[in-house]
């Protein structure tokens, strides 16, 4: 869990870098490319991630081999991806912070804690929902891991 929250904030920082290297013009075209990527990905991954689990458990393998195949198969994207951007992006322009500029004072707080908060609550009931419908698909109707990524990609589409 440590791992994960660790690494959880690669969202943020792809999109601070499109921020970077594109002109204003062009930056909504690219931050909407992240999104359909992030989008894809929340509809194909847990079918990829069933699939495996499934050829697993045709192969005679536990409920932890299971586990263990699907976190392999998600390092071994994750590190296709960082190899790929190690290989391709450069270091993004630096800016020239200087004292002459002015500091933007926050006259109005509520727009941004009603945003953070209205995020907060989306972002924990998402994360509700991953964590208890496996749980609930297996034990109130013992419904198998392939089951389970079938209703995701479905739902995804």
């Amino acid at each position: 869990r440590g791992f994960s929250g660790l690494t959880g904030g690669s969202i943020s920082v792809a999109q601070a870098y499109v921020a970077d290297v594109t002109t204003v013009e062009e930056r909504p075209k690219f931050l909407g490319l992240i999104g359909a990527c992030i989008g894809i990905a929340f509809t194909f991954g847990p079918g990829i991630g069933a699939a495996t689990a499934a050829i697993v458990e045709a192969c005679g393998g536990s409920i932890q081999a299971q586990y263990s195949a699907v976190f392999y198969l998600a390092a071994a994207f994750g590190m296709c991806g960082f190899m790929y951007a190690y290989a391709n992006l450069e270091e993004s322009p630096k800016v020239d912070l200087t004292e002459s500029k002015q500091e933007k004072k926050l006259n109005n707080p509520v727009p941004i804690v009603l945003t953070a908060n209205s995020m907060f609550w989306s972002n924990f009931a998402f994360t509700v929902m991953k964590s208890t419908y496996g749980v609930l698909i297996l034990d109130e109707w013992g419904w198998s891991t392939a089951a389970l990524g079938a209703i995701l990609v479905v739902s995804g589409l």
